[in-house]
Order: structure tokens, then sequence, then C-alpha cells
């Protein structure tokens, strides 16, 4: 018996829910910041702010490095200091590691989230301490999985077969 874990994140549906939200929160004018690294998220995120008429010149999408948490907050406080329209309403984060950061920036100005400005951000670990950030998350429960696929290992050990793949 073999064990495969199919892992896909569908960087398409992320961006398009995660635009739903932004929009039905009044927002048109949207910043993205997103991780570098190997991710379609970019050039899915663009295509789909044009399709839908939407404002996010090429100045509001940051790629970031990872360890580079501080340059996030830097960013945001940067972002709500612009002046009126020119400032965004919504911002799109790709990496929930950012979400904190960017909070902390918007904390450091006048404005408030979500009062004066939305957020939504992909997460990938059991929502807990995401709870208590004024974001809107969207993705997956990683401790959910890596718990179904230690079940499988245990259900292996003891009887010597794979549970049938759950959907």
């Amino acid at each position: 018996s073999k064990l495969t874990l199919h892992y896909h994140l569908n960087e398409t549906r992320l961006i398009e829910r995660g635009l739903d939200y932004l929009q039905q929160q009044g927002c048109s004018r949207i910043a993205l910041i997103s991780n570098v690294g190997p991710s379609g998220i970019p050039p899915i995120f663009d295509a789909e702010i044009k399709r839908r008429r939407l404002f996010s010149p090429p100045e509001w999408q940051f790629l970031i490095a990872l360890p580079n948490l501080d340059i996030a907050e830097k960013i945001a406080t940067l972002l709500m200091s612009l002046p009126g329209k020119e400032r965004p309403d919504g911002i799109f984060i790709s990496d929930d590691n950012f979400a904190l950061p960017v909070i902390k920036g918007i904390a450091a100005t006048r404005f408030r989230v979500p009062e004066d400005i939305a957020i939504v951000s992909h997460y990938n670990w059991s929502v807990g301490a995401q709870d208590q950030l004024p974001v809107k998350s969207l993705g997956f429960d990683l401790k959910s999985l890596l718990f179904k696929v230690f079940d499988a290992f245990r259900s292996y050990r003891e009887t010597g077969n794979l549970p049938e793949s759950q959907h």
C-alpha cells in the first residue's frame, strides 16, 4: 500500500475569494503583500484586479522575503501615509506570516483595521491566534491535515493497511 498526500493551493480560487470579500467591504483600491518564492499569486492577482476593474498599481504590489517581517510593517505604514484616494482601502496578504506586521504598521497610523481598511489574509494553520486579528482569513487548517497524515501512519503501523482516502 502506498501513501500519497496531495496538497495543492488553488491560488486562483484564493485570490477570487479574497477579492470577493474585499469588494463586499466596499474596497476598490487594493494592495498586495506577498511572499517571494515560487508562486503564481502576483500575476493571478494582477489579472483578477484588471478583470474586476479594480485599482492596484505595481507600486502597491509587494514581494517580500519571509524573514523581513519588519519590512511588511513599514510598507503598511507607508501605504497608509498616502493621501485620500491615493491610499488603498483594502490589502490582500498571500502569506499569513505578514498579517500581524501589516496590522502593526497600520496601528502606527491614525487608521484602524477593519474600520478604515479591510484586510484579507491567507492562512495555513488552525486559525486560533489568527482569530484575534481583525482580518478575514482564507485558507486551510494545516494542523488538521497533519493529524490525518499521522493517523494514516498509525493505522498502517497497526494494521498494515492505509485507511481509504477522504476528501
